[in-house]
């Protein structure tokens, strides 16, 4: 059983590791990598590193993905290794407050046969476009991991789940999403065999709008003014 600073030591490595190597690849913009959900947000500049994520289904604030082909094998013996960078801007619609907050959910599968580790991890970066990245808090992190050892000669097949939830300080309406996924699969020696698949991702937005109460009110003063104008 591995300790847990050694899974720390583990998940921090994938993650520089995803850093650099989704630095290099190629971005792929999305089919329609720019729209609006009317009276919450408009997005713009959505992609993957290597358009590995795929393009979203948008329903109602929620962007939920459907990857083909992102996953990491051993492959004769060799680790396997696997990492994407999801991006896209966020701008809270007029007449809303702001960006309240981001929920990221990620679903896959994996098998380890006689022996070898899986590893997922994800790593959630917002910032505040209209302050500066030197500000304490620009940007908020958030993060998650997902590690399976397993000794030979057993096999085993499981799924696994990854979940980030950022609540927002005040204020934020202009903001860039970045989630780095980090996928790895590792086994003793020949005769070992892991795979790991990403098959769901899921980004749901939180946006902070007027209370009825306080739009009644509004309107109420509004035809007040509107009124006394008229007298």
């Amino acid at each position: 059983m591995m300790s847990k600073v050694s899974k720390l030591m583990i998940a921090a490595g994938a993650a520089l590791l995803g850093l650099a190597s989704a630095s290099q690849a190629a971005f792929v913009p999305w089919t329609q990598p720019s729209g609006t959900v009317p009276g919450l947000f408009s997005y713009s500049n959505g992609g993957s590193s290597d358009g590995l994520f795929g393009n979203p289904i948008i329903v109602g604030s929620s962007f939920t993905f459907f990857p083909t082909n992102f996953k990491a094998q051993t492959v004769a013996g060799a680790a396997g290794h696997l990492d994407s960078r999801l991006s896209f801007q966020i701008d809270v619609a007029p007449g809303a407050i702001d960006l309240l907050s981001v929920s990221v959910t990620e679903l896959g599968d994996y098998t380890i046969s006689n022996g070898g580790n899986v590893q997922a991890l994800a790593s959630l970066f917002l910032t505040n476009l209209e302050q500066p990245i030197s500000l304490p808090g620009n940007p908020q992190t958030g993060s998650d991991s997902f590690l399976r050892s397993v000794a030979a000669p057993t096999t085993e097949s499981g799924q696994w789940t990854l979940n980030v939830v950022k609540t927002l300080p005040n204020g934020w309406k202009s903001v860039r999403f970045d989630l780095d996924n980090v996928l790895d699969a590792s086994v003793p020696g020949a005769g070992s065999s892991a795979f790991i698949e990403k098959k769901i991702g899921g980004v749901t937005i939180t946006i902070n709008v007027p209370e009825p109460t306080s739009i009644g009110a509004a309107l109420l003063g509004m035809g007040a003014l509107v009124i006394r104008r008229r007298k």
